[in-house]
């Protein structure tokens, strides 16, 4: 099995990574040695891309979209727990989507089970 690198790219920022491909993609590279979660910035711009940390594929991890940003949820993350610690209603907000878009996907799949 492998490892996966989850990347969320601004499209507001796309034009900086237009401008510098090359250094762009150094900057993927030492993302994923990092093993930790990374802003890439380039240019003037602060942050054209963000990085998830590097999981193997048997480890399971919920990716949200929400507030102009992406945060990974999962129970064995530390990312996670410092999110739910220093962002409460935020978290909360996301759990929301979560039970919101869980209970809308159970509903269409009985639907197409029977």
């Amino acid at each position: 099995m492998g490892c996966l690198t989850t990347l969320t790219i601004y499209n507001d920022n796309f034009g900086e990574i237009e401008k510098d491909p090359k250094k762009f993609v150094e900057e993927i590279q030492k993302a994923i040695c990092h093993q930790k979660v990374t802003t890439i910035g380039l240019g003037s711009v602060a942050i054209v891309a963000k990085v998830q940390k590097t999981r193997h594929s048997d480890n399971n991890t919920i990716y949200v979209h929400a507030g102009n940003t992406m945060c990974e949820m999962n129970t064995y993350s530390s990312e996670t727990e410092n999110l739910m610690l220093n962002n409460p209603l935020f978290f909360e907000e996301m759990l929301n989507e979560m039970e919101h878009h869980t209970r809308k996907l159970r509903d269409q799949f009985n639907r197409i089970k029977k």
